[in-house]
């Protein structure tokens, strides 16, 4: 217990090192939708009522956000210190598993580096409206884990505490966000493959529902507890970003969600350069992409725990669901998946550890690690530039929010508000590169309360699409400086 204490405070501290340029991100874009302006009020509805910017449901989340901003206000810090936490929780998690699995100490360990360097983690750590995303990951995998020890590693009696467990950390998940229903299907998935005694088929049947009955059971309470909240309902067929559809959607974020599980660099600097046509660079990073893709594949496609593997593959699947069907996706959800990489690096490497045990030839076990530890700062190396971005975006809206309120403050309330973001073309990728006035989008809560102006707007867009809007709402128009950081009013003619 006191090893596993030390290695979970060594993966802390390496996970403070890896983001540290992240630790003080000031609130911006989405991130306003958990920026409460009576955070002692909805501590206590957390588990009562939606929140009421965005319609969503996540009572862990928003209970301890508002927590935080009690004590806090909207200091950063400690939401990313927590982010960290849990993050090196599933760290630790990986660890134990592949050890519980008798795969050798360096390849768990480097499985375990794994998940706290690897960029696939970078948007959801340093983002201040994600812990829902960490907390439904980590609780998720514990899940799965403490089901499949149950059902493959001794199925006994004694052994039905990692069994209720499973079900209690499955409620967490589900309380934590809504993507975690994924893990029905995971569960199932593993209950009806699991190492079972030898039933016949009624038999076996009635086992798996009713073990499968206190999982369905605690889904039902979470829907019972969520529309109770008046939570936002998935729609099927809907354009918005949230919408589900089943087509040519699921193959796209398919790809897009191997591609950035599978790239060693920051996926900013492979869409950026694809931007600007440099091409060599994207080149580069997906050769270097294949060279590790290959390693990894041909230590799973020798190792002798295909089962395992084939299995760790439907949980990457499985975590996928039900995101992978929204219109809209973003590096978000490709978290939920950490885990399950996780294993099969750690897998992987274990097979290499076995084929060089003995006498392995210098020049390829240096290959190797020069490979490994390539990748691993490459990784470090995105990350740091994610996080600047990021900090920047961050502090862009730092210093516009409170122009913005004092302008709304002196002006009409019946006027609206136009932002208008310059004409040229810019490179904008995500939350980490956008449009000068962007970072304020989902902020107008914010300003009403803080103006004194419940019923100001105030519209983001580019010249026209504000002269079109300031056609049916007069209004005024401002511009943004970006050298000095400073709005100033400019003219918008409706008839432009």
């Amino acid at each position: 217990m006191l090893k596993r204490a030390f290695l979970f405070v060594v993966l802390f501290g390496i996970g403070l090192l890896t983001y540290y340029r992240g630790l003080h991100i000031p609130f911006y874009n989405d991130d306003f939708q958990r920026a409460f302006t009576n955070p002692r009020e909805m501590v206590f509805q957390g588990f009562t009522s939606a929140n009421p910017h965005d319609g969503f449901y996540r009572p862990l989340e928003q209970t301890a956000l508002a927590a935080i901003q009690i004590l806090w206000k909207w200091d950063s810090l400690p939401i990313r210190l927590l982010h960290l936490l849990f993050n090196s929780a599933l760290a630790l998690l990986v660890f134990h598993s592949l050890r519980k699995l008798e795969v050798h100490l360096v390849s768990a360990v480097i499985a375990a580096l794994y998940v706290i360097m690897s960029q696939l983690g970078a948007f959801t750590i340093l983002s201040n409206n994600t812990l829902s995303q960490v907390m439904g990951s980590f609780f998720s995998a514990l899940s799965l884990w403490l089901l499949y020890q149950y059902h493959e590693l001794g199925r006994s009696e004694g052994d039905r505490g990692k069994y209720y467990l499973s079900i209690f950390f499955f409620i967490l998940a589900l309380l934590s966000k809504e993507t975690s229903t994924g893990l029905l299907p995971a569960i199932f998935f593993l209950i009806t493959t699991g190492q079972t005694t030898n039933a016949d088929g009624l038999r076996k049947l009635r086992r798996i529902f009713l073990e499968m009955l206190p999982y369905n059971l605690g889904l039902l309470f979470y829907g019972f507890l969520r529309m109770n909240a008046g939570g936002n309902l998935p729609v099927f067929g809907s354009s918005d970003m949230y919408g589900f559809r089943i087509g040519s959607n699921l193959l796209k974020h398919l790809w897009l969600f191997m591609g950035e599980a599978v790239l060693p660099v920051s996926t900013v600097t492979v869409i950026r350069a694809q931007y600007v046509h440099t091409y060599v660079v994207v080149l580069v990073s997906f050769i270097f992409a294949g060279i590790l893709f290959s390693i990894v594949a041909i230590g799973l496609w020798k190792s002798k725990r295909k089962r395992l593997i084939k299995g760790l593959f439907a949980m990457i699947l499985f975590s996928w669901l039900p995101a992978i069907m929204l219109n809209h996706i973003s590096e978000i959800y490709i978290y939920n998946s950490l885990f399950y990489f996780a294993m099969l690096v750690g897998i992987s490497c274990d097979h290499y550890r076995d084929l060089f045990s003995e006498r392995p030839p210098a020049i390829i076990t240096a290959s190797l690690w020069l490979i490994l530890i390539s990748a691993g700062t490459t990784n470090i190396i995105g990350i740091q530039e994610k996080a600047s971005l990021m900090t920047n975006e961050g502090e862009r809206a730092s210093s516009l929010l409170p122009q913005i309120i004092s302008i709304t403050r002196n002006n009409q309330e019946d006027n609206w508000l136009y932002l208008v973001n310059p004409e040229h073309s810019e490179f904008t990728y995500s939350k980490y590169a956008s449009r000068y006035f962007d970072v304020l989008f989902n902020a107008d809560t914010i300003v009403r309360y803080y103006s004194g102006k419940p019923r100001s707007h105030y519209f983001i867009g580019d010249s026209s699409k504000c002269a079109e809007s300031a056609r049916l709402h007069p209004g005024i128009a401002i511009g943004f400086d970006q050298q000095t950081m400073r709005t100033y009013p400019i003219t918008l003619s409706p008839d432009r």
